[in-house]
């Protein structure tokens, strides 16, 4: 909620949502310039589902996804936490993540190189 506060007061409009479920029908209305999911989210596959869903919605590196986890290491712990822009592990200070928020959200787009995703191979 820490977080949330933040990106709020950065003029950032946050919605949450609790559950896969909850985060899809979010984007029924709009697409997030953002996308920020717990890598260990419960329900019928989780993550990998939710992050599987908002490619095929939206195209992959159309909506960057920040995935929060609480493991350490690199991301092959699972194919969620390999699809992700970003990953961060838990806990993260809130600077971290405005400045993420930042980079990935607010990047010129005729400066990528400003911004800092991740390329996959």
């Amino acid at each position: 909620e820490l977080a949330e506060d933040f990106l709020v007061m950065d003029d950032y409009r946050v919605v949450r949502a609790q559950t896969a479920e909850a985060a899809l029908e979010t984007f029924r209305f709009r697409t997030p310039e953002l996308v920020i999911v717990d890598l260990q989210m419960s329900g019928p596959d989780g993550a990998g589902r939710l992050i599987d869903a908002i490619r095929s919605r939206v195209g992959a590196g159309a909506c960057p996804i920040v995935g929060t986890s609480r493991r350490a290491g690199p991301a092959a712990g699972s194919p969620a936490e390999a699809d992700v822009d970003r990953r961060i592990t838990k806990p993260f200070s809130v600077s971290l993540l405005r400045r993420l928020a930042r980079e990935l959200i607010d990047a010129p787009p005729d400066r990528p190189e400003l911004s800092l995703r991740v390329r996959r191979s």
